[in-house]
């Protein structure tokens, strides 16, 4: 091939390459615009992602999703508004007319009609961009601002429509793009009224347990794993004699007599090895202890349930001081009936009064006790006698219960019911958790203590009866606000890690933009000297001067060049390939390699990198993630430069071993100036950034650190030395 043929097929590969450049950087520009309308859609879904975990009041929820959703979409009026219970008109939050004259009454009602009719019924987001030309304007009031076009977003819940976002007078016309943020904002919105209206439940079942809880006339105490005492109502002051400051925080022993205490720990700590208790779901009785040191009977019923590894404990506890009273009154007075009939028959007069006495004693006691009494002849089950209570509790009169058997009231079958009666029989006593039948057929959970009595020779049961409903409902309803916490606990997780995620890989993209912008730095000079060489062959050839060696020379220059060419983006590709497993590294190897990267843009703006580092430290981590934090640290210097017009700028690298500690020091400060005071403790955080938005996201300090503290186990920190910035890192 002659050399003017070579000198051709030459310069036409240049050419074909020049045209390749300006292609590839068409389509840079386009990405780059790309990635920017999708960073600002993302940004503004995460700003309405926040919205509706930051408020607790829907309207300011609303609000704030309702401007993100303004903003990224470009319209310049619009409203929030809720469907009314009956589905006939819309009930506006807030409005924003976009500065444009409006002299609607805002008392009027709002249909549902026109477009806004279309989205309701659909499920959709529906606009029109000739709105003020449309038949939609036939249902405008006179006096509206000027809609140029419209856009309707609905708020689902359970598949249907609830409320509307509304848009209107974008500069340019409403497209489906927009329609689908507009959804996604409506999705949004619409969780924020769920979360709204599921807070404003929960606080109302709060304040309906708190009253419950502070009504009752049990105490209700919870402890923790160490004993600590960490809820006490008003009863159980009532009862103990402690305020609730007095008892909060302080050991449960303190309403335990001493010799109940080691029985306690010792019980505390199966539970804590087992998981397993013998009380938990049971009603038992002991005694407790008043602040005066006084002993007392209660009766407890006791739930237990763990939270990770902790157990906690909820204690219903009744004064039963009045009942044993009333029990041992009803004692001696039949051990005194049973007296009185031995005595001899010239005392018979003497006997016959106190009998007298003693009945009358004793139907005070039954009659009026605030307890229900329920005797019944265990053969037949017929009801012998039921006291006032009884009657008022299950809605019989006297003579209505002396014609009903105790079967008639209990929900046990007929099998259940005879050997629970023949265990009071046979163990003289016993505590019988069940259910019964009231008059109108409505069923209470009630407590029995039952016992065997002797009247008249005859062998009867005599059942008292408590009624613990209100009871179990309390203990159901503590057991659901504790799932439901630990659930929402666990979704708050999810949703945090889910987030974490998200902002790893915009920090990625975010990382990829930059490579983009360095590579054209590194590509600058070589593509110059490839332009220099081929301009040098054209004059070479014009004047004659040019022959084989000359030739060979340039070809050979300009071949070393493109050879450059390619060994920048092999550096760039592999600098971001994302490692899979630990290794141990050259601490130095991996500073050097992300100061390569930015090596031609800190040539053209004269900055001075120094570098004192012991080439000897190594770290067992990820090379190319902490090559990553290096790289965005002095990325923010030189950016700071050139935000500030600084010229001879200089950045000052050292890394030693710290002796005290043995841990690696990376320090790197730069004289760009110091960081003010009121934003020093932000700068770690996500989409922190004190640069133009165009320039900066605020991820890359952010991803430093969780790469540092979270990934590496190390420890990142900032501050101001002297008018310098020092980053420090340790590993």
């Amino acid at each position: 091939m002659k050399a003017d043929d070579k000198i051709n097929k030459l310069l036409d590969d240049l050419r074909k390459a020049n045209e390749q450049c300006d292609k590839t950087n068409e389509e840079l520009k386009r990405e780059k615009s790309d990635r920017q309308r999708a960073e600002a859609e993302t940004a503004a879904l995460l700003k309405g992602t926040r919205a509706v975990l930051e408020f607790n009041d829907f309207a300011q929820s609303a609000r704030k999703i309702f401007d993100a959703c303004k903003d990224i979409i470009g319209a310049t009026a619009g409203y929030v508004a809720l469907l009314t219970p009956d589905g006939s008109e819309n009930e506006v939050l807030f409005l924003e007319a976009g500065g444009l004259p409006c002299t609607v009454d805002p008392n009027l009602p709002m249909p549902i009609r026109g477009l806004r009719e279309v989205s309701y019924r659909t499920g959709k987001a529906v606009y029109d961009n000739d709105f003020h030309n449309s038949a939609w304007m036939d249902f405008m009031p006179d006096g509206h601002v000027r809609l140029i076009n419209v856009m309707f977003s609905p708020l689902i819940l359970d598949k249907k429509a609830v409320g509307l976002i509304g848009l209107a007078n974008k500069a340019g016309d409403f497209t489906d793009r927009d329609a689908d943020l507009a959804m996604a904002f409506g999705e949004y919105a619409a969780i924020a009224l769920l979360n709204s209206r599921a807070r404003e439940l929960l606080e109302i079942n709060e304040k309906k347990l708190q009253s419950i809880v502070n009504t009752a006339a049990d105490a209700i105490i919870t402890i923790d794993t160490n004993h600590r005492i960490i809820y006490w109502n008003k009863a159980s002051e009532t009862i103990f004699g402690y305020s609730a400051s007095e008892a909060l925080n302080k050991d449960i022993s303190v309403i335990i007599p001493e010799r109940y205490k080691q029985k306690h720990k010792e019980g505390v700590k199966r539970v804590i090895e087992t998981g397993q208790s013998n009380l938990v779901g049971k009603t038992f009785e002991m005694s407790g202890l008043r602040k005066n040191g006084d002993e007392f009977p209660v009766e407890i019923s006791l739930a237990m349930w763990k939270v990770k590894k902790d157990y906690y404990y909820t204690g219903i506890i009744r004064d039963i001081t009045g009942r044993k009273n009333a029990e041992e009154q009803i004692r001696k007075a039949k051990d005194n009936l049973e007296v009185l009939v031995q005595v001899r028959t010239d005392e018979l007069s003497k006997a016959v009064v106190a009998l007298q006495e003693s009945e009358e004693r004793y139907r005070g006691i039954f009659n009026y006790t605030q307890t229900a009494i329920l005797i019944f002849d265990p053969e037949t089950l017929q009801v012998a006698e039921a006291n006032d209570r009884a009657c008022s509790f299950y809605g019989y009169t006297k003579d209505e219960f002396s014609q009903k058997k105790i079967s008639d009231i209990h929900t046990l079958s007929k099998e259940q019911l005879r050997i629970t009666i023949e265990d009071v029989k046979h163990n003289r006593r016993s505590n019988i958790v069940t259910r019964h039948r009231l008059s109108s057929g409505e069923i209470k959970d009630v407590e029995i203590y039952a016992s065997p009595i002797k009247i008249q020779g005859k062998m009867l049961v005599c059942s008292i009866v408590h009624d613990i409903t209100e009871r179990r409902r309390l203990e159901e309803e503590i057991k659901t606000i504790n799932l439901n916490l630990k659930e929402r606990v666990e979704d708050e997780v999810a949703k945090n890690r889910a987030k974490d995620q998200l902002m790893y890989e915009h920090s990625r993209n975010i990382s990829m933009g930059e490579l983009l912008v360095n590579i054209s730095h590194h590509w600058r000079q070589p593509l110059c000297g490839i332009a220099v060489y081929i301009q040098d062959i054209k004059d070479a050839y014009r004047y004659n001067e040019l022959d084989e060696p000359y030739l060979n020379k340039n070809i050979a220059l300009a071949m070393s060049e493109l050879k450059m060419l390619s060994d920048t983006i092999d550096a760039f590709s592999n600098f971001y390939v994302q490692d899979k497993e630990q290794q141990e590294f050259y601490i130095s190897s991996e500073i050097n390699r992300a100061d390569t990267l930015i090596s031609e843009y800190v040539k053209d703006k004269a900055i001075v990198i120094d570098k004192d580092m012991d080439n000897s430290l190594t770290v067992r981590g990820y090379p190319h993630e902490f090559a990553h934090v290096i790289l965005s640290v002095l990325t923010n210097a030189k950016d700071k430069f050139e935000q500030k017009n600084i010229t001879g700028g200089m950045i000052k690298i050292r890394s030693y071993n710290d002796d005290t500690t043995g841990r690696k020091i990376i320090t790197i400060a730069d004289n760009g100036g110091a960081i003010p005071d009121e934003i020093i403790n932000k700068v770690f955080d996500p989409y922190f950034t004190t640069k133009d938005k165009s320039r900066g996201t605020g991820m890359g300090l952010y991803m430093a650190k969780v790469i540092i503290e979270k990934i590496m186990g190390g420890a990142i920190s900032i501050g101001n030395t002297a008018g310098w910035c020092v980053v420090r890192i340790e590993l």
